[in-house]
Formats: structure tokens, sequence, C-alpha cells
């Protein structure tokens, strides 16, 4: 009978080509696994923000309360920045006069942190066919039928938002659309 195995070991032939495999292996998976990662993140941002309206929604339709056991008459809203660096936005209570915006007036609820290296990259507010690049937006649903404000205007079907997001060096994006009528892309 012949032996298929040595009983010696591997030789360093064998070793070295092992280790050369799993190199060139390394090698061409690790761009591959860079993009897949970043691909998670964005859509993992993209979750967060549509979840986070979603809660809002809620938060109106449902009378949550707020911290002092009044229900804020304006509703509730996220308060979107867009910029170098910015990678967060507010949930907050409008409960001083019913404004539809994000003011000193109203109770800070709190601040979303996106994944890290996110940032919102753009706001664009679309009203009625015309585009325009805002700085912020406010994102509110009022009481007592959840009707969706956009920066203080209410144009069911004609107005949405669109969100940029994407990587602080650029180098991949995602996008949000926040249509009045309270759906989402």
């Amino acid at each position: 009978m012949k032996k298929i195995f040595n009983k010696d070991g591997m030789s360093l032939l064998e070793i070295l080509t092992v280790i050369a495999i799993i190199g060139i292996m390394s090698v061409i998976m690790m761009p591959q696994y860079s993009k897949y990662k970043k691909s998670k993140s964005l859509g993992l941002a993209k979750t967060q923000i549509m979840n986070d309206i979603r809660s809002v929604q809620s938060y109106t339709m449902t009378t949550f309360k707020f911290t002092d056991g009044s229900f804020p008459r304006g509703g509730y809203g996220i308060h979107f920045s867009a910029g170098i660096g910015v990678n967060s936005y507010i949930v907050f209570a409008d409960k001083g006069t019913p404004d539809q915006e994000y003011d000193s007036s109203d109770e800070f609820f709190e601040e979303i942190e996106l994944p890290e290296g996110i940032e919102i990259n753009s706001l664009k507010v679309t009203v009625g066919g015309t585009t325009t690049e805002v700085s912020s937006v406010d994102f509110v649903s009022t009481p007592p039928y959840g009707i969706i404000y956009i920066d203080k205007q209410n144009k069911v079907g004609s107005s949405f938002v669109t969100l940029e997001i994407g990587y602080t060096n650029g180098s991949s994006e995602g996008a949000v659309v926040l249509v009045s009528s309270g759906s989402m892309n």
C-alpha cells in the first residue's frame, strides 16, 4: 500500500504557498469589505432617519405627553441641518406657540447622532416643482390628525424634502425623500 501523507510534517514550500494564497485572497477581499461596510452604514443611517420620522408621527397620533405632562399643541417634529460636519438632527416638541418650526420656545426632546463618519450633506426643499437648497428644514407632525408641515408649509403631494447623506470624505452618498403626505423613500 502506498503512503499518501508524509509523516514528517509540511515542507517550508507548502507553508509559504498557503501563506501566499491567504495573502492574495486578503488583498482581493479587503476593498470589497470596505465598500460593504460603507453601504451598510449608509443604509443604517437612512433607516434611523425614517424610524425617527415615524416615531414623531406616532407621538402626535397617540397624544404622547412631554416631560411636564402636557401635550405640545404644535405637535412633534424633527429639525435637520446640513453642512460640513453635521452628523446629527434634533427631535423636538412644538410647545410654545404652534408655529410648525423649531425655535427657542420649543422643548428639546432628543439629539440623534448618525453613524460614525456619516453627515447630512445637503437639504433640498421642493414645493410645486421648484427646488431650493436650504441649510435647515423642519418636518413637523401636528395633532390631532398628524398633518405634516415641511418648513411651515402643508402642500400635500406637492412638497417634499430630499436629505442627502454621505460619508465625510464624500466617497459614498444616499438620500431620504420625505413627502408632505407622510410617505418616505
